[in-house]
């Protein structure tokens, strides 16, 4: 029956991206302070590199941009086993 086949689907979905998000949060949270501050501003928060640089008081946004890819770039290594769920390979 399409009906059920559908519901099945978006079980399984929801619950491969709850896993998916809880993996995501777990790794943001190991990250060194400054860096899943950016992290979570940048992409969470929606705030510019230039808001961030204000509000933590970085003198250049050139500190925001740098620690923000030190961090995704450690997001990137710690999830690797699991790039299928979050497009990193």
């Amino acid at each position: 029956h399409p009906a059920l086949a559908t519901e099945a689907d978006d079980v399984v979905n929801a619950a491969f991206r709850s896993e998916a998000y809880r993996t995501l949060w777990r790794a943001v949270a190991s990250l060194p302070r400054k860096h899943r501050e950016i992290i979570l501003r940048h992409y969470v928060l929606e705030q510019s590199i230039e808001q961030i640089a204000r509000a933590m008081g970085y003198k250049s946004q050139g500190g925001v941009t740098s620690r923000k890819k030190q961090g995704i770039r450690l997001l990137q290594e710690w999830l690797a086993d699991d790039a299928d769920l979050f497009n990193l390979s």
